[in-house]
């Protein structure tokens, strides 16, 4: 087939959003034979005419936000693909483009009245909470938008699953949130007799944390050469004892060199057991594995984790708070056991994360969707 051309949408604030759902796929399908057009804001995307790139895209491949509406973009390019474009000689554009609708590891299943749903702590771009009634409009928006895009791109098979057995005729392909850009940077961490423990998140994780403070404040009383760092979160003098190191988030264009700066020996991964949670990626294990001294991961024996860990091999798993403190004290204790885990999980996410086998799985999928009659 020719070239096709890819238009992609995104909100110009750099974000982790951006980066692992937009700027790698999308970059990658370039490098692949595929023509790409780029639009600086997604404010312009709504309105007949925004301009020739996105009318005239093969694919049209967006990124879910709270107020996206496929409804209205897919009338866009319909009405795009009937007028004459005003262009000397130019012919009727004969089809719309193919819309993909990438939802990251974003459940759909958080409606009201779903297990775990009471607990989730959802908030919009500028990380205030968001309203139960907002919440539900969010939602009823998502689904429409899953049945009105032509496909689907989500970073998890748990969420694919999820997918299509609620939307069984629609088209669906995983591609995972390919973490390697910090690998790039060499940062050297001499070794000391201290453990350095590090959580990170948002706003939007917080409830996992809580799940293991009180383990957390366990080893911290029992274990004096431990440093505990949580960074994402505000400082309370409640939650948090003294001697605890409390950072505040970065923008995400610091957010890999930060990473690597820590040069921390354990990552925390504690994931609170709900309907969105259970189709979250693996980050926290794939960021920091990859750094440059990678590091051993402890997480929840839940989700995308007890799928990408072999408990015991390439990180550590738990279930309750019981076994968190017995992983965490057995890691602190062994340093040998600590680094073995530790660079057994760097393979893991070395193989696990192959750019180039996952672009071309990407690329195939997207030139079957553009393939007339193709399911």
């Amino acid at each position: 087939m020719n070239k096709a051309a890819i238009y992609s949408q995104f909100d110009p604030r750099e974000t982790a959003n951006m980066w692992y759902r937009l700027e790698v796929p999308i970059q990658g399908l370039r490098n692949m034979g595929f023509a790409i057009s780029h639009i600086e804001s997604r404010s312009k995307t709504g309105a007949k005419g925004v301009g020739f790139p996105f009318l005239e895209a093969d694919v049209v491949w967006v990124h879910h936000t709270f107020d996206l509406d496929l409804e209205r973009l897919r009338e866009t390019l319909e009405w795009a693909s009937t007028h004459p474009w005003p262009l000397a000689g130019a012919l009727p554009k004969p089809n719309r483009g193919l819309v993909v609708y990438d939802i990251d590891d974003d459940m759909f299943a958080f409606e009201p009245g779903a297990a775990g749903s009471e607990d989730l702590v959802i908030s919009d771009g500028e990380g205030n909470p968001v309203t139960q009634r907002r919440r539900e409009r969010i939602l009823s928006q998502h689904l429409k938008n899953i049945e009105w895009a032509d496909a689907i791109v989500c970073s998890t098979p748990i969420l694919a699953d999820a997918i299509k057995a609620r939307f069984p005729e629609k088209r669906v392909h995983v591609f995972p949130n390919l973490v390697t850009a910090s690998a790039l940077r060499r940062t050297e961490h001499p070794k000391t007799d201290r453990v350095r423990i590090l959580w990170q998140g948002g706003q939007n994780h917080h409830r996992s944390l809580d799940e293991i403070l009180p383990g957390l404040r366990c080893l911290g009383s029992k274990y004096g050469n431990l440093e505990i760092v949580l960074w994402g979160v505000s400082a309370d003098p409640i939650a948090f004892p003294d001697g605890w190191t409390i950072i505040s988030p970065v923008p995400f264009s610091e957010f890999f060199d930060k990473l690597n700066s820590f040069g921390h020996d354990i990552a925390l991964a504690p994931l609170a057991r709900n309907v969105l949670n259970q189709s979250r990626s693996a980050n926290k294990f794939y960021e920091s594995a990859i750094c440059s001294k990678p590091a051993a991961c402890v997480a929840s024996r839940y989700g995308a984790f007890q799928v990408e860990i072999e408990h015991g091999v390439s990180g550590m798993l738990y279930s309750n708070i019981d076994e968190f403190v017995e992983n965490m004290s057995r890691l602190i204790e062994d340093r040998a056991f600590r680094e073995k885990i530790a660079d057994n999980g760097r393979k893991r996410c070395w193989a696990r994360l192959n750019p180039d086998q996952h672009i071309r799985e990407l690329a195939e999928a997207v030139r079957h969707w553009l393939t007339p009659g193709s399911g």
